[in-house]
């Protein structure tokens, strides 16, 4: 709105008016807009202009990391000499504007993943993917096997947002 709400300036007069406009694009895209004023004076000569260029642009949103949570998903004890352990890992994309890519998927003791819930290796804002696997374990009663796995992934403006997992240890039984 403008100060002057009647719409009517006595001489000398003036009104300062404010406005927000939504835009939206990618970081870097600029807005440029003018403001133009239809006005007549009292002996009904047209008196209206336009107003200086201003020129907006859209700062990049900062880089959200990946969260990258890996469970032990294994039922019952594995016993020695040794065993199959299953485990599963959710990778979600925690940004609410960024879409992440990622280039790999790697367990510190199974190597690479494939086979997860998205296919294509691209995470939407807010979307997650699940990765299921099983790795065999051999060893005796007691012996513990630390792990965890490591995502390699960038968001569309190119920013590193990849990382690691928290640790999981599963341990064989007597």
């Amino acid at each position: 709105g403008c100060t002057d709400v009647d719409g009517v300036l006595g001489p000398s007069e003036s009104t300062t008016c404010t406005f927000t406009k939504y835009h939206a694009g990618d970081a870097g895209d600029e807005f440029t807009n003018t403001v133009t004023v239809v006005a007549t004076d009292d002996d009904g000569a047209e008196v209206g202009g336009e107003s200086n260029e201003v020129t907006v642009s859209l700062a990049d949103a900062a880089a959200v990391p990946l969260t990258i949570v890996k469970t032990d998903e294994t039922v019952g004890l594995v016993y020695e000499p040794g065993g199959t352990f299953s485990y599963k890992v959710v990778i979600t994309n925690n940004s609410t504007v960024d879409t992440a890519t990622i280039a790999s998927i790697t367990d510190s003791e199974a190597g690479a993943l494939t086979g997860c819930t998205d296919v294509d290796g691209v995470l939407g804002p807010s979307e997650s993917t699940t990765c299921t696997f099983t790795k065999y374990h051999a060893g005796d009663a007691g012996d513990e096997f630390k792990n965890t796995v490591t995502v390699v992934a960038t968001d569309d403006d190119g920013a590193e947002v990849g990382g690691e997992s928290n640790e999981v240890t599963v341990t064989l039984a007597d």
